[in-house]
């Protein structure tokens, strides 16, 4: 297996438009890998990062991060400076909330957030017009924000794994995220669904 730096310096040298540190017990990310400014996908798997250096911010063609299965107790504000993120992937670690900022990413057509403990869901979520696919399965929602409508682009939901009122009754339908959404706030009385 190679050395994280030998991967870093053999993605230097060829400009490698992707770059995979997985499974290397990383718990920082090493500054070089700020400097491969040609990367357009960094998948960081199977760490112990908790946060992302500022310097993350020079990595403007990424867009594609997978940070699943690390130790992050929030999303890394820098990502939020990433606009050009067209996937992005936090799932399996300790989140309880996204941040307002969410919507910043507003080129994102890809968020997978499963196996957290997200709590809710800002309204903001709503204005990611270009989400394609949405997993929050296993996580702690207990109800979803009416701007969830608004993703007219939305072809996969994945909501299982929630104690969400009245799951049973929207499952099987992830493919059809319209119908998801509208079971849903049919459903609930409209009380439960205003923050």
């Amino acid at each position: 297996m190679k050395s994280v730096q030998a991967l870093i310096k053999d993605a230097a040298l060829s400009q490698a438009a992707s770059l995979d540190l997985s499974f290397q017990e990383l718990t920082e990310l090493p500054l070089e890998v700020t400097e491969l400014n040609q990367l357009r996908r960094l998948t960081l798997r199977r760490n112990y990062l908790t946060s992302l250096p500022p310097e993350f911010r020079r990595l403007t063609k990424l867009r594609e991060v997978n940070l699943g299965r690390n130790r992050f107790t929030s999303a890394p504000s820098v990502l939020f400076d990433m606009i050009g993120l067209e996937n992005l992937a936090i799932y399996g670690n300790a989140l309880t909330s996204l941040p307002s900022r969410i919507d910043l990413l507003h080129n994102l057509e890809s968020l997978n957030l499963w196996d957290n403990q997200i709590r809710y869901l800002p309204a903001e979520i709503g204005r990611l017009r270009h989400l394609i696919s949405l997993n929050l399965e296993n996580n702690q929602l207990r109800e979803l924000p009416p701007t969830l409508q608004e993703l007219t682009s939305l072809k996969g939901l994945y909501l299982q794994g929630n104690p969400l009122p009245f799951l049973n009754r929207i499952l099987g339908l992830q493919n059809q995220p319209d119908k998801v959404i509208a079971a849903y706030f049919q459903s609930v009385p409209e009380t439960t669904t205003t923050k």
